[in-house]
């Protein structure tokens, strides 16, 4: 008779919170109708997953004239699929590319003008801002000053530790939307899937190279056409690689942040200001959707 011994293994369940920036429309933009589509798509995605995202209002892209209350209506969408919804500027300047920080600041005030008066129908308030692009490459002082005026206003600034840079597969995937080359269409999507399980496997990778365990993830996806379209392929991505998605105060209260990001530069990309850590160049698009996006005539 042969035994068989049952041995138990435990298994490490993942932590990470879902962001996504440059709200209501990033890269490309046809017209309203299109955005209004891409945006219920991702927001119809949210409400079935019930998954905690917080999302990242540009206010440049909700003031056109004539289309005012449909792009407003646009972020109701997403507040209506259980998004809370934080400021990311008015303009999506980078601090470094401001004229000033008082510019900057004003830029800040600017962005929330309408938010606010939408997250107030759904008793709720803004929390959260994100710098534009995390981008924080500005002098010490510059730094300060916002930082001084976000504490003072109460806004938590966010970093992430993953961020997929969807832009050369956005542009042709919108081109041959429009061109109604399906076949393209379909190979865009599968590249840049292979390009996220890639760009999944290299973060991990860092925080398995840097630390003992691994970090509670904050994940970040623009508000693109082809993240919209793709965002159950995403999420489902994500939980299959073992990642259960938590609120983002739960992540932003990880240690490994406090310790590694210093308060100056939290709102930065973690791996970008991070001390103590050894960083490599990320996954990038292959040479043919490089090209396709290289080759655009429109």
């Amino acid at each position: 008779m042969i035994g068989i011994t049952a041995h138990s293994q435990s298994t490490v369940i993942k932590h990470a919170a879902l962001t996504m920036d440059q709200m209501p429309v990033a890269g490309k933009q046809v017209n309203l109708m299109w955005v209004v589509g891409f945006n219920y798509t991702g927001a119809n995605t949210l409400a079935k997953s019930k998954m905690p995202m917080v999302g990242f209002v540009n206010e440049k892209n909700l003031i056109a004239p004539t289309e005012k209350e449909k792009r407003e209506a646009i972020i109701g969408t997403w507040l209506d699929s259980g998004m809370e919804v934080g400021n990311g500027t008015f303009s999506s300047i980078p601090l470094g590319k401001a004229k000033s920080a008082e510019w900057f600041i004003n830029d800040i005030n600017y962005g929330d003008r309408v938010i606010s008066r939408l997250v107030a129908d759904y008793e709720s308030v803004l929390r959260y801002f994100r710098f534009p692009d995390m981008n924080l490459e500005a002098s010490p002082e510059r730094i300060d000053s916002v930082n001084y005026f976000l504490n003072r206003e109460g806004y938590i600034p966010v970093t992430a530790t993953i961020r997929f840079e969807d832009e050369y597969f956005n542009t042709p995937y919108i081109n041959s939307k429009i061109e109604r080359d399906t076949m393209l269409v379909r190979y865009i999507g599968e590249r840049y899937i292979e390009y996220i399980k890639k760009t999944l496997d290299f973060y991990e990778e860092q925080a398995k190279k840097n630390f003992t365990r691994q970090i509670t993830h904050i994940i970040d996806i623009r508000c693109s056409e082809i993240n919209n379209d793709m965002l159950g392929y995403i999420m489902y991505i994500i939980w299959h690689r073992g990642y259960r998605f938590i609120p983002l105060g739960e992540a932003l209260s990880d240690p490994l942040y406090r310790r590694h990001l210093p308060e100056r530069y939290r709102g930065g990309f973690f791996w970008d200001y991070a001390v103590g850590v050894e960083t490599e160049t990320p996954p990038q698009p292959g040479v043919m959707i490089k090209a396709l996006y290289e080759y655009q005539t429109y």
